[in-house]
């Protein structure tokens, strides 16, 4: 195999990884949220609350996929990461660290032994390390997959925007008492820096398949 042929083959599974984990998390909140003990709404409940088994029969669902999707994130990171033949140590620490906060996410939840106490203080540090760390891993990310990819300019300028627009979200719900609440009701406001982060991945994978490049067509003229 040549060099050329193994890296496209990396920026395949990279982008599968990425959209398996975003329609897993997806597909499994939905299920979670339609089995919570009396009314879940997207838009003012906490995504944390799917994960308590004491206020759902599917919450193990929900926190595996908080550990699945902070696996494959990574997981797919590297993968990029060796198809572009550089290092982006910048791309791959702000995703570990995203991986980290899934993990605390999924582990310390209401009702765990490990939440007692002040132990809910390590799910709220994992949900920021998500918030934050997952999409300012979207800014050298971007750079690494538009590397990889060969894309034009559009693509890393929304990658941007789904950056900014998480990193904004989180900023917003982070002083929702103050003055977050005048913007949106709470459950969806910590939904936007999570769904930006899936969203990039999806959008970044039909990317690097080539889904949205433009097809050139070679046209032979014959002389009559």
């Amino acid at each position: 195999m040549t060099k050329t042929a193994s890296h496209t083959q990396l920026s395949r599974v990279a982008a599968a990884v990425w959209i398996l984990a975003a329609v897993v998390y997806l597909v499994v909140e939905k299920i979670a949220a339609d089995n919570v003990k009396g009314h879940y709404s997207y838009l003012h409940h906490y995504i944390s609350v799917l994960g308590v088994p004491d206020w759902g029969r599917y919450a193990y669902l929900m926190n595996g996929a908080f550990y699945l999707q902070g696996v494959l994130m990574f997981v797919g990171a590297v993968l990029v990461t060796r198809a572009s033949g550089r290092r982006a140590v910048v791309f791959l620490f702000f995703t570990a660290a995203a991986t980290v906060g899934y993990f605390l996410v999924a582990t310390v939840h209401g009702g765990s032994p490990l939440a007692e106490g002040d132990g809910m203080q390590l799910h709220m540090a994992g949900a920021l390390l998500v918030f934050i760390a997952g999409n300012l891993a979207i800014v050298p990310g971007s750079s690494t997959v538009a590397r990889v990819a060969d894309a034009n300019w559009w693509y890393r300028a929304v990658s941007l925007l789904f950056a900014a627009v998480g990193i904004l979200a989180w900023l917003t719900l982070a002083n929702y008492n103050v003055w977050g609440h005048n913007y949106g009701p709470v459950g969806l406001l910590e939904r936007i820096p999570v769904y930006s982060i899936l969203a990039w991945q999806v959008f970044s994978a039909v990317v690097l398949l080539g889904l949205l490049r433009k097809r050139h067509v070679h046209v032979e003229h014959a002389g009559v």
